[in-house]
């Protein structure tokens, strides 16, 4: 098993930034606004912490799917010509830059996937997959990656009678994953998630996360820093795991620790200790809104099910996209 790739006190972006220029900044063009920062209290600490899991969690899911893509298309014998059809209804087509010409995705090679409306159950999606493959080994009984995954103005929609709101996503995002027999591993660094849910936007920068699952022992080690917020009033703040989250695959955390800052030196944090660390279904959180070092408030035993679904430390391979995508 290879050594956890990426300590998260430390962030590397995505994109370079340039060099420096003479030329000089346009007359009468004023700097961007500095982005609102949220001040963490007690009226809206849970609800950040809420928010925080679930974007994690989404932008995760999102990034997993370009990795799962990859996986099927290496692992197939032939990739030319694809087959990608919609089963119910829209188009679904494909390139490949196939760098050595071999009719495989390998490494170097670029795999884009177009949808046009395109209906495989009841969602409808439309919009652009792409992945570029920097490297795909074998290792033991199975294989390490190092991909870049983007998906552009990608919309969903329900055709069902259940009223589910549109969404819209963009995402950019380095992905580490390797998988073997007993164990699965994604280090990603996200260099945008920006998602649009029945018109509100919600973005992610600067976020990276660290998610082990180990079949062998049946136990999972979860870690993420970023920076989230919205595009809207709610102000941005910062998260991490100083503690890694950890427990058995398909249950919530007996272990682990996650902090957030805000404005004004306001931090809330998550933990399991105290009463929470001997109920596997809940957690301590509380908030110190001014950052004098005293609890302004606090809920020694708060159901982990408030704060996210049980689904986001289930087995990763029972997480199914069967539905969304046309995948052979």
């Amino acid at each position: 098993m290879r050594v956890r790739l990426v300590i998260l006190g430390s962030i590397a972006c995505l994109h370079a930034c340039g060099g420096g220029s003479d030329e000089q900044a346009p007359v009468g063009v004023p700097p961007p606004p500095a982005p609102l920062q949220l001040t963490l209290d007690a009226a809206n600490y849970q609800g950040a912490v809420r928010s925080a899991l679930e974007w994690s969690d989404a932008a995760f899911w999102f990034a997993k799917l370009g990795a799962h893509v990859a996986d099927r298309m290496v692992s197939t014998a032939a990739v030319l010509p694809p087959v990608f059809r919609c089963p119910v209804s829209g188009t679904a087509s494909v390139t490949l830059t196939d760098r050595n010409r071999n009719g495989m995705l390998n490494a170097g090679d670029t795999f884009s996937l177009f949808l046009d409306r395109c209906v495989t159950d009841v969602v409808s999606v439309s919009g652009v997959m792409r992945i570029e493959v920097t490297s795909a080994e074998p290792i033991g009984d199975g294989r390490a990656y190092q991909l870049l995954v983007h998906i552009e103005d990608f919309s969903m929609s329900s055709n069902s009678y259940v009223d589910v709101p549109s969404t819209e996503i963009n995402l950019s995002a380095s992905l580490d994953f390797s998988h073997a027999t007993d164990f699965d591993h994604y280090v990603l660094t996200f260099g945008e998630f920006r998602r649009t849910v029945a018109g509100q936007t919600q973005s992610v920068s600067n976020l990276v996360i660290d998610y082990l699952q180990r079949y062998d022992t049946l136990l999972y080690d979860y870690l993420l820093q970023g920076t989230l917020g919205s595009l809207g009033n709610s102000g941005e703040f910062r998260v991490s795991t100083p503690l890694s989250l950890t427990g058995s695959i398909g249950s919530y955390p007996n272990v682990g620790r996650l902090g957030l800052n805000g404005a004004a030196n306001s931090t809330a944090r998550v933990s399991e200790e105290g009463a929470a660390a001997s109920n596997s279904a809940a957690v301590l959180v509380s908030v110190d809104s001014n950052g004098d070092g005293v609890a302004d408030s606090e809920v020694p035993e708060l159901a982990w099910s408030q704060l996210l679904p049980a689904s986001t430390f289930s087995s990763l391979r029972g997480r199914s996209y069967q539905g969304l995508l046309p995948i052979p």
